[in-house]
C-alpha cells in the first residue's frame, strides 16, 4: 500500500473517530444504552419498509400534483389538483376502472368456488397417494411465467391458428375472432387468470382443510349430519379465516392485472379490455404523463384498499352471528 493510500485512510479513520466522541458528548450514555437496546435490532427493517414502501408512496403523491415528464423541456411545475381533475373526468379512466371491476369479479368468485369444490373432492375422496400426484401437478400453472402463459393462451384463441377454433371446426361450430370481439376479449383474458389460479385456491384450502380438528365432524356425523349440513355448518365455518385470506390475496392480483392482458389483447380492440395498470403504463412509459399516472395509481390503491376493508368487515360480521 502507498504512503497516500495509508493517509487518507488514517484522515478517515480520524473523522469517523471525532464523529463518534461528538455523539457520544451531546448523548448520554444511558439515553444511547436505551437507544440502542430498543432500536438498534429495528433499525433495518425500519429503512427498508421507508425505501421500499414510503418513500414510493410520497413521491407517488409528488407527482401527482406535478405536471411531469421524462423529458425536461416540456416538464412542468406544480399544477396542484389538475391531475385529479382531469382523471376523474377522463372516459377512458372511467372504462378502464369498469373493465376491471369485470376482470376481478368474473375470475375471482370462480376460482373461489371451483378450488374450494376440488379441495373438498381431494381431500374427502381422493387417497393419500393420489393426493399428493395432484398436488404436484397443481403447482405447474403457478410456476409458469406470466409471459409464456400470456403467449400460450393468445395462440390458443387466435382466430386464424388457434386450438379453441380448431375445436370448433372439428364439431361444425363456427370459428370465432375470439381476440378481436370486442364483448368476448376480457373474458378470454378471465378463462386464462381462472386456469393459472384456481390451483393455487385449491392448493391453499386443502392447506386448510387438513389442518382442521376433526372432534366437530365426529360430533355431526353422530348427531346424524347430511353431507350438505356437515359443510354448511361445520366445515365452512371452520374454513372461513383461511378463505378469506385467499379471497384478499386474489382480489388485490386480479385488481391490478397487467400481464395477461398486455400479451394478449395489448388492452384491445379499442379499449374493450383495457385494465387500470395497463391504462397506466400507456399512460405513463408511452405518452410520458405520469402525472396523470401517479393520479390512478392512487385511485387503484385507494380502491383496492376500500375492497380490502369491506371484505374483512363483512368477515368480522360473520364471526359475530
Amino acid at each position: 500500500m502507498s504512503e497516500i493510500e495509508t493517509g487518507v485512510g488514517r484522515e478517515q479513520q480520524t473523522e469517523s473517530n471525532f464523529v463518534i466522541r461528538r455523539v457520544r458528548m451531546l448523548v448520554p450514555a444511558p439515553v444511547r444504552r436505551r437507544l440502542g437496546h430498543r432500536y438498534g435490532w429495528v433499525a433495518p427493517a425500519v429503512f427498508s419498509l421507508f425505501a421500499l414502501t414510503i418513500f414510493p408512496l410520497l413521491f407517488l403523491l409528488y407527482l401527482s400534483v406535478h405536471r411531469w415528464s421524462l423529458n425536461i423541456a416540456t416538464r412542468r411545475g406544480f399544477v396542484g389538483m389538475e391531475n385529479y381533475v382531469s382523471i376523474l373526468t377522463d372516459g377512458a379512466f372511467l372504462e378502464s376502472l369498469l373493465v376491471t371491476l369485470i376482470f376481478t369479479v368474473s375470475s375471482v368468485l370462480p376460482e373461489m368456488i371451483l378450488g374450494t369444490v376440488v379441495a373438498l373432492f381431494i381431500h374427502n375422496r381422493l387417497p393419500d397417494a393420489w393426493r399428493s400426484f395432484f398436488q404436484s401437478i397443481l403447482l405447474l400453472p403457478m410456476m409458469m411465467s406470466y409471459i409464456a402463459i400470456g403467449l400460450l393462451w393468445r395462440y390458443l384463441w387466435d382466430g386464424s391458428i388457434g386450438f379453441v377454433n380448431y375445436l370448433f371446426q372439428s364439431v361444425g361450430l363456427p370459428t370465432q375472432g375470439w381476440l378481436g370481439d370486442p364483448t368476448m376479449a376480457i373474458f378470454t383474458v378471465v378463462i386464462a387468470d381462472i386456469w393459472q389460479w384456481t390451483p393455487f385456491v385449491i392448493l391453499v384450502v386443502l392447506a386448510g382443510l387438513e389442518g382442521l380438528p376433526r372432534e366437530p365432524f365426529e360430533a355431526a356425523e353422530m348427531a346424524g349430519a347430511s353431507t350438505v349440513q356437515m359443510f354448511r355448518y361445520v366445515t365452512l365455518p371452520l374454513l372461513k379465516p383461511v378463505l378469506i385470506v385467499v379471497l384478499l390475496f386474489r382480489t388485490a392480483d386480479a385488481f391490478r392485472i397487467f400481464d395477461k392482458i398486455w400479451i394478449m389483447t395489448r388492452g384491445g380492440p379499442g379499449n374493450a379490455s383495457m385494465s387500470l395498470s395497463v391504462l397506466i403504463y400507456q399512460e405513463s412509459f408511452q405518452s410520458g404523463r405520469f402525472g396523470t399516472a401517479a393520479v390512478m395509481s392512487i385511485f387503484m390503491l385507494a380502491i383496492i384498499s376500500v375492497i380490502a376493508l369491506v371484505i374483512i368487515r363483512q368477515a368480522q360480521k360473520l364471526e359475530a352471528i
